[in-house]
C-alpha cells in the first residue's frame, strides 16, 4: 500500500507538475509505513526510524516554496521518538544501545537547529522571520539541554567510581558554557543568548546548593562557595563596567 501511494505521488506530480500533491502523498506514505513499523520493529529500531522520519519530513517541507514556513513547526515531531525512547534516554552506559541512540537524537536536534538558523535568509516578511526565530530559539534550548544531559550521563558512566568528580566536572563545564553564552550575548547585544547563559548558570547554582554541596566534604564546600562567589562578583563587575562605558 505504501509503495502504491509513493508511485501515485510520482505519477501525479509528473502529470500536474504540482509538488504539493506529491508532498501530500509522501506524508501519507510515511504515515502508513510508520503504522507498519510500529508493529514490526523493536523499540530501539523504532526510535531510530521515528527520529529519521521526523528529520526527513522537516527536510522535505523546508525544500518546498509553498510549505517552507510550515516546516519550522515540524521539529515537534521529535516528540514521537522521544516518547518511544522513554527513560532509557536518561539512563545509559557508555557504548550501549541507549548511548548511541541518545547520541543520534542529540546530533539530529543540533543539525535541525542549525538548518533552522540557515533558513532565516529564505523569509522576507517580518512576521515570518519572527516565527522562524521563535522556532530556532526553542530548538536551541531543547538541543543544548539534550547535549548537556548527554554529557552529564556520559561522564557519570565514565567516572562511575568517582561520583563527586563527575558532578564537579559537569557543573564546572555547564557554568563555563553559561558564562560564555552570557558574555557573548552581552557584548554582541543578543539578549536571547545572554538570558539563556544566565539561566544555565542559575540552574547550576540551584542544583549545586540544593543537592550537591551538602554531600561534599567541608574543604570541597569551602572551595565551591569561594569559586562561585568569585565568578558572580566578576560577572557583576564586568557587566556593570561595560554598561557604564556604553
Amino acid at each position: 500500500m505504501a509503495v502504491l501511494y509513493a508511485v501515485s505521488a510520482f505519477i501525479l506530480n509528473k502529470l500536474r507538475k504540482e509538488s504539493h500533491h506529491s508532498l501530500k502523498f509522501t506524508v501519507l506514505t510515511l504515515i502508513l509505513i510508520s503504522i507498519v513499523a510500529a508493529n514490526e520493529l523493536s523499540t530501539v529500531a523504532l526510535s531510530y526510524f521515528y527520529l529519521l522520519m521526523a528529520f526527513f519530513i522537516y527536510i522535505a517541507f523546508s525544500l518546498t516554496q509553498k510549505y517552507k514556513l510550515f516546516a519550522v513547526f515540524l521539529p515537534v515531531l521529535y516528540i514521537f521518538p522521544l516518547v518511544v525512547i522513554g527513560e532509557s534516554l536518561f539512563s545509559f552506559t557508555l557504548f550501549d544501545q541507549s548511548f548511541f541512540l541518545k547520541l543520534a537524537f542529540t546530533s539530529v536536534l543540533i543539525i535541525n537547529t542549525y538548518l533552522l538558523k540557515k533558513s532565516l535568509a529564505q523569509f522576507n516578511s517580518e512576521e515570518e522571520v519572527e516565527t522562524v526565530k521563535s522556532s530556532f530559539k526553542t530548538m536551541t534550548v531543547v538541543s543544548t539541554v539534550m547535549t548537556f544531559s548527554f554529557y552529564w550521563f556520559s561522564l557519570k558512566s565514565l567516572l562511575a567510581n568517582y561520583a563527586d568528580l563527575y558532578i564537579i566536572v559537569s557543573l564546572t563545564t555547564f557554568t563555563i558554557c553559561g558564562l560564555v553564552c552570557y558574555f557573548y550575548g552581552f557584548f554582541k547585544k543578543y539578549s536571547f543568548v545572554q538570558y539563556y547563559g544566565a539561566a544555565v548558570v542559575v540552574s547550576v547554582l540551584i542544583r549545586l546548593f540544593l543537592v550537591d554541596v551538602w554531600t561534599m566534604p567541608i574543604a570541597a564546600r569551602i572551595g565551591v562557595f569561594f569559586t562561585v562567589g568569585i565568578l558572580l562578583v566578576a560577572t557583576a563587575f564586568i557587566t556593570t563596567r561595560f554598561k557604564k562605558l556604553d
